[in-house]
């Protein structure tokens, strides 16, 4: 009986402890497919987490009210405006045209 348990243990490699490269790869398989899992679950479950993802901050500018015109009702009726119109300097366009060119000439 010792002959023939020794010859099992030969023809069974596992058992005798010669098979070590491929029980390394399949381990190594394994972890490979167990880490691709756990990525894929990681990823699944960042990527439905939209209820607690805050939006983007908005920064508001304090509102500062504007300044009210200041005007008073004589200002504001049509005599007074044409009075304005009138007392207005009215610009001698020629003269600012030769200005212009005169301006432009020294450049």
């Amino acid at each position: 009986m010792d002959q023939q348990q020794q010859s099992q243990m030969q023809q069974s490699p596992i058992m005798a402890g010669n098979d070590k490269p491929a029980q390394h790869l399949l381990i190594i398989a394994i972890l490979v497919v167990v880490l691709i899992v756990l990525g894929g679950i990681a990823f699944w479950i960042l990527s439905n987490r939209t209820e607690l993802v805050e939006p983007p901050m908005v920064i508001q500018q304090p509102s500062v009210p504007a300044p009210a015109p200041v005007s008073s009702p004589s200002d504001d009726s049509q005599g007074a405006i044409e009075q304005d119109l009138n007392a207005a300097k009215d610009p001698d366009l020629d003269q600012e045209f030769r200005d212009i060119d005169s301006e432009l000439n020294n450049l």
